[in-house]
């Protein structure tokens, strides 16, 4: 018999941004989104930026494989499609 894979538990955009910055607080930098089309050509649609320096340290950041590579979102979570 086949182990069954278990469903994917969809996050909200804004709740994967929440948790995002709240990981990134602790080293003083913020997730960003972008508004507008001409900076999104030049930073994407997400950015990471330096508080205390106010400086771009991450540009054209793809939300869900960061949050994954940063350890907020588990294996058996997936970003809710819009």
């Amino acid at each position: 018999m086949m182990a069954k894979r278990p469903a994917l538990v969809p996050i909200t955009r804004r709740a994967l941004i929440t948790r995002v910055n709240r990981k990134l607080a602790e080293n003083d930098e913020q997730l960003m989104v972008t508004r507008g089309d001409t900076p999104k050509i030049a930073i994407g649609d997400f950015w990471v930026r330096d508080n205390h320096k106010n400086c771009v340290i991450g540009k054209h950041i793809d939300l869900e494989e960061f949050a994954r590579k940063i350890g907020v979102l588990a294996d058996y979570e997936k970003l809710e499609d819009e």
